[in-house]
């Protein structure tokens, strides 16, 4: 599984699907056991038409960070972090709970990035 480190965390995330589609990452929320069992069903389905990018943020999954405290902007940067190192932006995203508004921040410092 692919990571790429922001801040104090070394973020895993997987891709899966080679569709024409635009691409499409989804985010899970604070709270979350992580990608896999939030969105390990649905993913293999979306990736038909697209390739779909899943992470674990901070405090969830294969995610290891050093426990402080989870900002809606720190997680945001992780979610453009796995756009970018993923190459495969721009991205739609699909997120709940906390995962929801955590790429909101996203467009601004990584513009051309994601739509949300």
């Amino acid at each position: 599984m692919p990571s790429v480190s922001v801040a104090d965390a070394r973020v895993r995330y997987e891709r899966t699907g080679t569709g024409t589609g635009p691409a499409l990452v989804l985010v899970h929320g604070t709270g979350s056991a992580g990608a896999a069992l939030t969105w390990g069903q649905i993913a293999p389905l979306l990736a038909r038409d697209r390739t779909v990018s899943t992470l674990d943020l901070s405090g969830a999954g294969e995610t290891t960070d050093d426990g402080g405290p989870l900002t809606v902007e720190g997680l945001a940067a992780q979610v453009a972090a796995v756009i970018e190192d993923a190459g495969t932006g721009p991205a739609d995203l699909l997120g709940f709970s906390m995962g929801a508004p955590s790429p909101r921040p996203s467009p601004p410092s990584a513009p051309t990035s994601c739509t949300a």
